[in-house]
Formats: C-alpha cells, sequence, structure tokens
C-alpha cells in the first residue's frame, strides 16, 4: 500500500466517522422527538379519556333531567286530577250547605207556627175548664213535637256547622294547592 493509499483510507475513516456521528446526532434527535411525541400523544389520549368521561356524565345528566322533567308533568297531570276533585268536592259540600241552611229555615218556621198554636191554645185554656185536660194533651204533645223539632233543629244546625267547617278546610287546602 503507498503512502497515498493510506491517506485515502484515513480520509474514508475520518468521513466514515464524521458521517456515522452525523447519523448518531441524528438518530438522538429522532429519539427525543419520538419521546415528546409519545409524550403528547400520551396527553391527548389522557385528554380524550376525560372527555369521553366527560360525554358520558353529561349523557348521564341528560337522562336524569329527562326523567325528572317526565316526573314532573306526572306530578302536574296529578295535581290537576286532584284539583278538579276538590273543586266537585266543593261544589258538592256548597249544595249540601244550601239544602241544610233550607232545611233549617223550614223547620225554624214550623216550630214558630207551633209555638203561636201553644201560645193560643194556653190562651183558650185560661176560659175553658171543662176542655182544659185535652187542651192539656195537645199542648204536651205540641211541646213534645217542638222539642223533638228542636233537637233535630239543633242537630242540622250542628251537621250545618261541620258542612262549614268542612267547606272552609276544602277551601283553604284548595286556596294553598293553588298557590
Amino acid at each position: 500500500m503507498t503512502e497515498g493509499d493510506d491517506l485515502n483510507i484515513i480520509s474514508l475513516l475520518n468521513k466514515t466517522k464524521c458521517l456515522v456521528n452525523a447519523k448518531q446526532q441524528e438518530l438522538e434527535s429522532l429519539l427525543i422527538q419520538k419521546t415528546g411525541t409519545e409524550t403528547q400523544l400520551e396527553k391527548r389520549v389522557q385528554e380524550i379519556s376525560e372527555f369521553l368521561i366527560q360525554i358520558e356524565t353529561l349523557k348521564e345528566e341528560l337522562t336524569n333531567k329527562n326523567s325528572e322533567q317526565q316526573r314532573t308533568l306526572e306530578e302536574k297531570k296529578s295535581l290537576v286530577l286532584q284539583v278538579k276533585d276538590l273543586e266537585l268536592e266543593l261544589n258538592s259540600l256548597h249544595n249540601i250547605k244550601i239544602e241544610l241552611e233550607e232545611q233549617l229555615r223550614f223547620k225554624s218556621q214550623e216550630i214558630s207556627k207551633l209555638q203561636i198554636q201553644i201560645e193560643t191554645l194556653n190562651g183558650e185554656n185560661e176560659n175553658k175548664t171543662a176542655e182544659q185536660q185535652k187542651i192539656l194533651e195537645e199542648r204536651d204533645n205540641f211541646a213534645s213535637r217542638v222539642k223533638d223539632l228542636e233537637l233535630e233543629l239543633n242537630s242540622l244546625s250542628n251537621l250545618k256547622t261541620e258542612l262549614e267547617d268542612q267547606l272552609k278546610s276544602k277551601g283553604k287546602d284548595f286556596i294553598q294547592f293553588l298557590y
């Protein structure tokens, strides 16, 4: 081998070393880029996972809100029916109250008539001694009838009071329900 050949070989070796060094640096640079890219990829995968979890959570919330809205709608329908039932019951109680007031008025008139008859009989009784026993029996019968009617009047009056209380209570419930 000649000296020129040796120089060529050394020169070739130096070029090869330079090329190997350059390729090594390029490889190291690519490895660093790969590591950075993998880190970014992991971050993106983590973000995507978090987004998927958020999507599932939002889907569940939407489902829950839909269910809640459906329950609210059903409750509203039920409350509307309850209001209608309360209105019917309120009207019925009002009609019963009117009927009882009419009966009360009729019984009061009947009692007044019977009391007038008793007073008339008492006046006639003072003048008649022979018919006194008969008149006393009629008076007792009338008095008994008056007591019966007064008891019935008291009973009707108590029933009227109870129904008025129920009517007031239902009216308050109805008003509270509306507000």
